[in-house]
């Protein structure tokens, strides 16, 4: 079997390593990375050219710092341009993990990643309000730290399969607020695909001189809306330099040779919109609720 190594955030039994056997089954090969600013690293250095990263989470939200590499990336003059060719949704149960024999009871400190610290708030509130709780890097990192400190009071938030990769016991499950907890993850290459036919959504970043006047991005919208393409997300990019001014990043249901994706192109440059194409793929189901 040919192997495919991809960079991703986080150790062995990280929520990115499964959206990495999940999108590219067992041909995946992971390069682990401590942080989000080395995945994007080791693409620049040539040393892979695929990169899986989380950008936004069903209960927690976007993650910025991902969407504004991929931006600055675009408009800068790097070696390696990104291009977005493939999304995948990773249904996310979390749990309290600990030392075997350890108890809920028994913890005092919690380590994990921001977000699922955030995904985690009313369980952390009730049944651990009185832990201190350590914000680290990586969710599977976490359980490995608590399983090298041999401390029956520390616990971490993580995946079932960073427990048992790290010797440790699921003490809580299901502890995310939202039972239905999933994550988006973009699939970021550094060559374009030869070909897009076959594309069935699109991330864009649309840029205007004029997009301070009024009505300017309901005018933007309509675009779309007459040339019949959803609009999947919509988020507001601030321009540096340029305080409370922004660019706006689109994905829409729609690969970018549609014709109903030139029409909506035509008439954006029309009303004075630049269109810049960050990546077209294929559209990802999202799980099934359990």
């Amino acid at each position: 079997m040919l192997m495919k190594q991809v960079a991703i955030q986080g150790a062995p039994g990280s929520f990115h390593e499964m959206a990495a056997q999940q999108y590219f089954g067992e041909a995946a090969e992971p390069l682990y990375c401590e942080t989000f600013a080395d995945v994007f690293d080791q693409l620049q250095a040539g040393a892979v050219d695929t990169a899986i990263l989380a950008i936004g989470n069903s209960r927690f939200g976007d993650i910025n710092r991902v969407y504004e590499t991929l931006i600055h990336n675009h408009q800068s003059s790097n070696t390696h341009k990104y291009w977005i060719s493939g999304e995948v949704y990773v249904a996310v149960e979390l749990c309290l993990v600990g030392l075997p024999g350890a108890s809920v009871k028994s913890i005092s400190e919690v380590h994990s990643q921001a977000p699922a610290l955030g995904q985690c708030f009313d369980f952390l509130h009730h049944e651990l309000y009185n832990a201190t709780v350590v914000e680290q890097d990586d969710t599977a990192r976490s359980a490995e730290l608590v399983s090298q400190w041999h401390d029956p009071t520390k616990a971490a938030i993580a995946s079932r399969a960073a427990a048992r990769k790290n010797g440790l016991e699921v003490l809580a499950s299901n502890i995310q607020d939202d039972l239905h907890n999933v994550t988006r993850f973009l699939v970021i290459t550094t060559r374009k695909p030869k070909s897009l036919k076959d594309c069935t959504k699109t991330s864009l970043l649309l840029r205007s001189q004029t997009s301070n006047l009024p009505g300017s991005l309901a005018q933007a919208l309509l675009c779309f809306s007459e040339s019949k393409i959803n609009l999947s997300y919509l988020q507001s990019v601030p321009i540096p330099s340029k305080p409370f001014m922004y660019n706006f990043y689109i994905d829409i249901d729609a690969g970018t040779e549609a014709t109903q994706a030139a029409e909506a192109y035509s008439k954006l440059n029309s009303i004075g919109y630049e269109v810049d194409i960050l990546g077209s793929y294929q559209k990802a189901k999202l799980p099934h609720n359990n």
